[in-house]
């Protein structure tokens, strides 16, 4: 199941001004620019906004529970919020409404 992740920080706490908060993000950033990640997660892609101060993700899991530890688990929680969005691609969609019919 593809799960879409979004991890919002103020400016005031951004990693880019916050060298307390740099240091709690580099581990995590490092894990995803290099795909580590635990066995029952895959990472699709991820992608930073910086003048939005939003990193985005999507990652293939069984289940949001998993993405949500994960994603804490790597600090994005101690500085972000972290919002794990179950999501379905247009080809999946596509095909369950034409089933509708």
């Amino acid at each position: 199941m593809l799960h879409l992740v979004t991890a919002i920080h103020s400016p005031d706490i951004c990693p880019a001004a916050s060298d307390s908060a740099k240091e709690i993000a580099l581990p995590g950033i490092a894990a995803l620019a290099s795909k580590t990640t635990p066995n029952d997660i895959k990472l699709v892609g991820s992608w930073a906004s910086m003048p939005g101060h939003t990193l985005y993700a999507v990652v293939d899991a069984p289940n949001a529970h998993l993405v949500n530890e994960f994603f804490v688990q790597e600090g994005f929680g101690s500085y972000s919020t972290v919002n794990v969005i179950p999501v379905v691609d247009i080809d999946e969609l596509y095909q369950r409404l034409s089933n509708d019919h």
